[in-house]
């Protein structure tokens, strides 16, 4: 239905102000977790060598990942719809954040599977269908335009992030990295899941 054929009421208020503070949330939240775990790629020489292992051996640990959160999205939805969005999504990023600090503790390649396998999976598969539900649950006439741009956040983060981590590796390790992504995660990411996750109902 275009905008022209809406009741001039609804062209009026459909569309709150206030829904614009939950996009930019929104755009934080998928720029850190995305961008967090696509730095994966800047750690991964250090991996490699780290524990003798195989190309496909240390692309398991991202495919993990990319399972655990690609599964869940059918699953968060549900979850935010009963409980809510910021409980699910802190959920989520509570568990990026200890998988990172596991991670960056481990002494084998089982651990690395286990703590970022299920740990940034779960914080990916837990935050991003909830914070675009939210964005979308403020706005009526421009809901398309507002998702766009809480989308954008995987592009910049997945940009920023793996530049950024790529720097930092030969100082910090690839350990000390996870432990600064953990940070990331920790500053922007909840309070951003704290904004973004904020429902118009």
């Amino acid at each position: 239905m275009s905008s022209t054929s809406l009741p001039v009421s609804l062209s009026e208020d459909a569309d709150s102000p206030s829904g614009w503070r939950v996009v930019g949330g929104a755009h934080a939240l998928t720029a850190v977790t995305f961008g967090s775990a696509y730095a994966f790629s800047a750690v991964f020489p250090g991996l490699s060598e780290e524990f003798a292992a195989s190309r496909g051996e240390i692309a398991l640990v991202f495919s993990i990942s990319a399972f655990v959160f690609y599964s869940l999205g059918a699953i968060a939805g549900p979850l935010a719809d009963r409980w809510s969005s910021r409980g699910v999504i802190a959920t989520g990023l509570v568990a990026m954040i200890m998988g990172y600090i596991g991670a960056s503790h481990a002494q084998s390649l089982a651990s690395l599977y286990v703590w970022y396998g299920i740990g940034v999976g779960l914080g990916i598969g837990l935050s991003y269908v909830p914070a675009i539900a939210a964005v979308q649950s403020w706005f009526i006439l421009k809901r398309s335009r507002a998702s766009g741009i809480a989308t954008a956040g995987i592009g910049l983060g997945t940009l920023l992030l793996p530049l950024t981590i790529g720097r930092l590796v030969s100082g910090l390790g690839w350990r000390g990295c996870f432990i600064g992504l953990a940070v990331v995660i920790a500053a922007i990411g909840l309070p951003a899941a704290m904004l973004g996750a904020q429902t118009s109902r």
